[in-house]
């Protein structure tokens, strides 16, 4: 299969739950030829949006931190997974403040009537995965960050693929413990390369 990047991000800062399933998964994509590069979000120097606008008018952020070797990345890849736990009924602060900084594309998309994804075949084929962990079993517990996490991949002009979605995973490494659901993730990351074929 010819080589296709895919961008694997981790938001949980504890090598947990999310990262077991998020390591799972990229291994499936990298047994099928494609390259995938996993970033942890918490070893990154992301600064928070600072409101100040000039990305919507330039498209560009003013702020010199690590987003800026992301953005690229963001913008070429064809899968986009993103594992992130929920921290008070919401993503985890290291993920919200990445998607908040995603506001350039919005600028580009809603103000300057630009394609963020320039090339319409790579556009057609994008996907994007987001992994969810809870601890608790509150019916709404996802609610939140699906509504965030589609704004994300809406912004970034990529289809969204069912989100994997797992609550009560409260302890650490708690997903060990229910083998179903690793076996469940790896149909689901095989699904995901055959959306994007």
């Amino acid at each position: 299969m010819t080589s296709v990047a895919a961008l694997a991000l981790l938001g949980s800062p504890r090598h947990g739950n999310s990262w077991t399933l998020l390591n799972t998964a990229c291994q499936i994509l990298s047994e099928q030829g494609i390259k995938v590069e996993m970033i942890e979000l918490h070893r990154l120097q992301l600064h928070p949006c600072l409101g100040c606008n000039a990305c919507v008018t330039t498209t560009q952020c003013i702020q010199q931190d690590d987003m800026q070797s992301l953005y690229p990345k963001l913008l070429s890849c064809q899968y986009l997974l993103l594992a992130a736990p929920i921290y008070a009924m919401g993503l985890n602060a290291q993920t919200k403040i990445l998607i908040d900084r995603l506001q350039p594309f919005w600028g580009k998309k809603y103000v300057q009537k630009q394609a963020v994804i320039a090339d319409p075949l790579l556009a057609s084929r994008r996907r994007a995965w987001y992994i969810g962990v809870a601890g608790s079993n509150l019916p709404d517990v996802f609610q939140g960050a699906e509504q965030v996490v589609n704004y994300a991949f809406k912004m970034l002009e990529m289809k969204k693929f069912p989100s994997f979605l797992v609550k009560q995973l409260e302890d650490k490494d708690a997903v060990l413990h229910r083998p179903e659901l690793l076996a469940e993730i790896k149909k689901a990351a095989v699904s995901l390369i055959a959306a994007g074929n």
